[in-house]
């Protein structure tokens, strides 16, 4: 019973370890995919600024097009203004862009094929683990089961 009760131990052991391993690349990999999701929400409403502008920048010289008065959208006071934000939120969008495209390369396909291929062995090894000591933990349950 107590060489029963020190498989039950060791195993919970090591299936923590894995598990809290486990548990951190998670994290890991959730507030990848947060920052992830703020940059693109911010891109977007970037975007809706602009495009708010650019229909800001229609109803505002679209009236002088009409009558044929183009020469007096030079002494507009709001024109100059409109076309600045523009250009500073193209400016704002590019550099999330960047920001974004930074934040999702691919460091797997900077590897050479030798790492790429090394790490794709240890991933399948932890998986094996992983597995064995599930298997492990049912046969420990169903034994317990068994006893009541």
């Amino acid at each position: 019973m107590s060489q029963f009760l020190e498989r039950i131990r060791k195993s919970f052991g090591e299936g923590y370890d894995t598990v809290r391993t486990n548990a951190q690349t998670l994290k890991d990999v959730a507030e990848e995919l947060g920052k992830i999701a703020r940059v693109k929400f911010e891109i977007h409403q970037l975007k809706i600024a602009r495009r708010r502008k650019f229909t800001l920048l229609g109803e505002t010289v679209f009236p002088f097009l009409f009558e044929n008065r183009s020469d007096e959208l030079k002494n507009h006071e709001n024109l100059h203004i409109i076309l600045d934000d523009i250009k500073s939120l193209g400016n704002q969008i590019q550099l999330a862009e960047r920001q974004l495209k930074d934040l999702t390369r691919n460091d797997l396909a900077e590897l050479p094929g030798l790492e790429r291929d090394r790490l794709q062995d240890e991933i399948e090894m932890l998986e094996f683990q992983i597995e064995k000591r599930l298997k492990e933990l049912h046969e420990m349950k169903k034994s317990l089961q068994g006893d009541e």
